[in-house]
């Protein structure tokens, strides 16, 4: 029986709904499951049995070209037990009769009954359900309405409803009834379901033997934002995602398993990631070699051009089992990112549509202006300064009753979103496809609008021959944006007097102090386009043997425009207006042939996988500045420029590696996996190009063995794993290794070439040794899961810019170093479902990871240019400053440690590491609950020890305002206070702001999320004509818990984080 239900629950998933003919293509020796797998595919019939004896492992011959179906069968079954009969689009399986038994049922034809009946969910109707009826051993499937009809016996009956993805459930049939209803409950163990891994390598988690987390659709649908990654932000072990700030595009920053490479290039420490098997350049547009990007558009992330909406998946690649194939890109890990594409039936059109409402969710509550003036006055007094109108005119000339909150006036309004996308899928057995488009606007809280404008198209072609052996695909995308950036800084709108007037009584810029409303005179307009294209192409040479060829193309072209009119400059300063135009591109050509082979024989699998990569990236730009303007109406017109300067830069790199993998399983118990590469790379020396890179996974499956099949505790998975292999890393610039030159002007004798770094031709590779230790298990048919992983990476052969001494002639030299850098920790996961019934689910995720990392080494690091970056068996992050001892009593000012005790506080003398950005654990967790038609999710994200600076809580005196908390400062000899006594000197200041009294603990925990969300029940949608109509209400950044007395304690002193609300509906028909 057990047969029989896999044959009919693999055939039903192979469903097509469009019939092409009766004719059929296949050669070779199948098994009886794998020829009604492709007479289901390429006919689009449906295979019904009767009777319990078939054996879907019986092996018989198929020649067939064109051939009629009704002759393949008869061939095929001709010395086999059984004949079929085909009605329709049905084809009936039935027992082969002896003669006298069937003219003894031609003399006596019994009576045929039936019952009709309907299978349906929570959303609607249930296509391709298995229904058994036990009494008689007769079989059918539902159609696309759900409905069935299936034979009966005279007595009462027992049907089973089975299919993918729901629980199995039986029905006791009476004599009097005609017809049945069922509701059928979803469910999804975890551990069967599929990835797609490298290469298109697909594997469930049962099987895996490498470290992988994966993030679903439905997951990323629940966090509307422009970048699809900050929807995995604490909820993969191990992968630590960061915002910069708060604003409309913003890149995020990313580290799996911590920080690998001394190289503080952000690029060189960044996952690779790829997008339907094609490499994503993933770097903010400054790393193309654009010189001439203002610093308002370096954080700018790539990824707003990929729409969440259009992702299936996101898989999160970590260990060196699951890496190594993709060698030296692989070392910080690998993320890839596979879209929607359509699927077999009849059109259908899917909207979705949302709008959001962004605001500041917490200010610093600053001092008014009648405690700013006391602060100033009381700074002043306590360093015997008198008050002149000069130094002084807050006090002096501002007004003393102007009252305001910069902070609430310029960033205080609302930010709107508005998203709409819509797409077209369908297809036949042989052809689908996926076409869709969307648009986004996005603004900021700044008082005056601007922000974020994306459109985007995606199309996903499938195809493949009748006979199965030859497959095509096509990906495309392309997405265009423009982003109007002000460079606004929320900390000097913070920090601005209260008492502070923003223009003169002439209606000008107010520049008695620096004006920070300047910064809106100043413009940066960038516009984007990225194209990425992918074509896949694969034939079948011999059974079980694939060729396949991968070839991609992407594009990334920026357009830039900074303006610096002259009324946004200090008029005593006398700068005149200036501009910048960039045009910077990116274009990477990917090629990667393969065979792949897959054989199963007995008890044992195996597999393997043989191919190259050639990838070619030019990165060219070209920035043109313009200087001197004295009329800003004439700022956008560079010809205009009484001084223009042309900075043209083009870089090319190159990358070729061949590559195997072989896989081996036993018995669904035991699974080994190896992996070898050869990696060679056009940023490194002659001779030094090639690097060789491998790794070795295992995985043991305990529970599969009988001795623990049957066991007391409630185990139903468990499974040991792990791995351990060399990746390398070539993230580093372009020709670092060569002698690079620099321009310079001279005065007197014009523009020349200055050499900036000498040749190197022993710049190598650098390799990441990586091990992992891992244990899983399920309990209570693994309603419960568990996992805990440890891993140790150590990093050696830094690639890095190693400083000379000055009579060298070049300040560094691009080489590697013998330093080695370790990152070791925990992950563990937990998911549970704790209640899972009809009208009521309850799951949970829970998932926290610990990293730990150090310096192993560094040859004389006390004598290098880093010795007050790094130190020994400390993160590579480190925070240094001075060691903050309290207030001294007598006189309120600042104490700090005197490292070298020579009576003086000076840098670098007495810098000494205070803390480190890496956090002690960080995670989140997750509940999800359904309730008939409603759904809620919940999730929170917590971090612990991790510090950051503490600006704007300063040392309080200066013309900038401060928290109010700075009230409990120190007055009087011999009195303790939290904060010292209120001063204008810098020193003081500088020495305070650069001490550990300056950097905090920023833990918080999160409500990151909550989405409740209704669809609208199946009885409804057929009334409707729809498939699906969804209303959903999201929250993010609701409440944070924390100590940090500042606006945000994961931005820091930049743009918070928005606190935002969406409304939204998703429908398809």
């Amino acid at each position: 029986m057990n047969r029989l239900k896999n044959l009919l629950l693999v055939t039903s998933l192979l469903a097509g709904s469009t019939v092409v003919g009766q004719q059929l293509n296949y050669q070779g020796k199948p098994t009886l499951k794998e020829l009604f797998s492709t007479i289901r595919q390429q006919t689009g019939y449906n295979i019904i049995a009767s009777g319990n004896q078939i054996n879907l492992n019986t092996v018989v011959k198929v020649q067939a070209k064109d051939k009629a179906l009704r002759d393949v069968l008869e061939e095929a079954f001709k010395d086999l037990p059984f004949t079929f009969k085909i009605v329709g689009k049905e084809i009936t399986i039935l027992p082969r009769e002896k003669s006298g038994q069937q003219h003894q049922k031609q003399q006596q034809p019994a009576k045929q009954l039936f019952v009709d009946g309907t299978v349906r969910d929570k959303s609607g109707p249930v296509e391709l359900v298995t229904v058994y009826n036990k009494s008689n051993d007769k079989v059918t499937f539902t159609n696309d309405k759900g409905a069935f009809k299936i034979e009966r016996t005279s007595h009462t009956d027992t049907l089973v409803f089975s299919s993918v993805g729901y629980e199995e459930r039986q029905l006791a049939v009476s004599t009097s009834q005609n017809t049945v209803a069922m509701q059928l409950l979803q469910t999804q163990n975890l551990l069967d379901e599929v990835s797609v891994l490298s290469y298109g390598q697909e594997v469930s988690k049962r099987l895996n033997t490498g470290s992988t987390s994966s993030v679903t659709a439905a997951t990323i649908e629940k966090t509307p934002t422009a970048d699809p990654l900050i929807a995995l932000q604490n909820r993969v072990p191990g992968m630590m995602i960061n915002t910069l700030n708060g604003l409309p595009g913003i890149q995020t920053q990313v580290q799996i398993r911590g920080i690998n490479t001394v190289n503080q290039d952000g690029e060189a420490r960044q996952p690779l990631y790829i997008v339907d098997g094609i490499p994503f350049n993933s770097s903010s547009l400054a790393y193309i070699g654009a010189n001439g990007l203002t610093s308002s558009y370096l954080g700018e992330s790539p990824f707003k051009s990929i729409d969440p909406s259009t992702i299936a998946s996101i898989e999160v690649l970590k260990d060196a089992d699951a890496t190594a194939i993709y060698g030296a890109r692989g070392a910080n890990g690998v993320i890839l990112i596979t879209t929607k594409r359509g699927k077999a039936g009849r059109p259908t059109i899917s909207a979705d549509y949302y709008h959001s409402f962004g605001s500041i969710a917490n200010y610093v509550k600053m001092l008014n202006t009648a405690q700013y003036l006391e602060m100033r006055r009381e700074a002043a007094n306590n360093d015997g300064i008198e008050l002149t109108p000069n130094d002084y005119p807050d006090l002096l000339k501002w007004s003393q009753t102007e009252d305001h909150d910069w902070q609430k006036e310029y960033f205080g309004n609302v930010a709107h979103t508005s998203n709409a996308e819509l797409s077209l899928s369908g297809g036949s057995s042989g052809f689908n496809y996926l076409l869709g488009g969307g648009f986004r606007r996005e603004n900021t809280v700044y008082q005056k609008k601007n922000g974020l404008t994306v459109g985007n198209f995606r199309s996903n072609l499938d195809y493949h021959s009748k006979d199965g052996k030859f497959k095509a695909s096509l990906s495309a995308s392309y997405a265009t944006d423009k982003n109007e950036v002000i460079p606004l800084s929320f900390t000097n709108f913070q920090t601005l007097p209260p008492n502070f007037s923003l223009y003169d009584a002439e209606g000008d810029l107010n520049w008695t102090i620096d004006n920070p409303i300047a910064a809106l005179e100043r413009t940066v307009e960038n516009r984007t386009k990225n194209l990425i294209s992918n074509i896949a192409l694969s034939y079948e040479l011999l059974p079980n043997l694939v060729a396949k060829i991968n070839t991609g193309y992407t594009r990334m072209k920026m357009d830039q425009l900074a303006i610096n009119p002259r009324r946004s400059f200090r008029p005593s300063e006398n700068i005149l207006g200036n501009n910048t135009f960039t045009k910077a591109s990116a274009a990477t050509f990917n090629f990667e042939p393969q065979l792949n082979y897959d054989l199963i024989v007995g008890r044992s699998s195996f597999r393997a996988l043989l191919g190259g990569t050639y990838i070619h990236r030019g990165n060219s730009a070209i920035t043109t500045s313009g200087n001197g303007y004295t009329d800003d109406s004439q700022i956008r017109d560079i010809h205009a420029a009484p001084i223009i300067n042309i900075e043209p830069k083009d870089t090319q790199y190159r990358f070729l590696s061949g590559f195997a993998r072989v896989g081996w399983t036993f018995d669904q118990k035991y699974v080994i996996n190896a992996t070898v590469r050869r990696d060679g790379s056009s940023r490194f020396g002659p001779g030094k190009k090639y690097g060789n890179f491998w790794s070795v996974g295992t995985a043991w499956i305990l529970s599969e063995e009988n001795w623990l099949k049957d066991n007391q505790f409630g185990l139903s998975f468990a499974k040991l794993r792990g791995s351990y292999g060399l990746t390398g890393n070539d993230n580093i610039g372009d020709y670092s290794y060569f002698v690079n030159y620099e321009r310079i002007f001279d005065n007197y004798q014009g523009q020349g070439y200055l050499p900036k770094n000498p040749f190197n031709a022993n710049y190598q590779w650098e390799v990441n040794k990586k091990l992992d230790l891992a244990a899983e298990m399920g309990f209570l048919k693994d309603r419960i899961i568990f996992e805990a992983n440890y891993y140790r990476n150590r990093s050696g052969n830094q690639l890095v810019g190693y400083g000379l001494p000055t009579q060298v002639g070049f300040s560094s030299v691009n080489q590697n170093l013998d330093a080695n850098v370790q990152n070791s920790g925990w992950e563990f996961s937990l998911q549970t479902t704790p209640i899972n019934t009809l009208a009521f689910t309850w799951k949970t995720n829970f998932t926290m990871s610990i990293n730990r990392n150090k310096l192993l080494s560094y040859p004389n690091l006390a004598s290098s240019s880093n010795s007050l970056t790094y130190q020994i068996g400390k993160p590579l992050n480190l925070i240094w400053g001075y060691e903050y001892l309290g207030i001294n009593a007598a006189d309120g000012q600042p104490q700090f440690r005197d490292v070298n005790g020579d009576g003086f506080i000076s840098y670098p003398d007495d810098h000494v590491p205070l803390a480190s950005g890496v956090p002690t654990f960080f995670g989140g967790l997750g509940n999800s609950f359904n309730y008939k038609n409603f759904d809620l999710d919940v999730f929170f994200s917590f971090k612990k020890n991790t510090h950051i600076y503490n600006y704007p809580f300063t040392s309080a005196g200066s013309v900038i305002n401060a928290p109010a908390i700075v009230l409990d400062r120190w007055q009087h000899p011999g009195e303790e206070a939290k904060f010292p006594a209120y001063t204008t000197n810098s020193s003081t200041m500088s020495d305070y702001n650069s001490s550990s009294a300056n950097f905090v603990d920023g833990s918080y925990i999160r409500l990151s999320n909550i989405t409740l969300s209704y669809s609208v029940p199946g009885k409804m949608l057929e009334k409707l004509k729809l498939k699906n109509l969804r209303a959903y209400a999201t929250g993010a950044n609701l409440l944070t818990i924390t100590s940090y007395k500042g606006t945000d304690p994961e931005t820091g002193v930049d743009m918070p984080m928005l606190r935002t609300f969406t409304l939204g509906i998703r429908t398809s028909f």
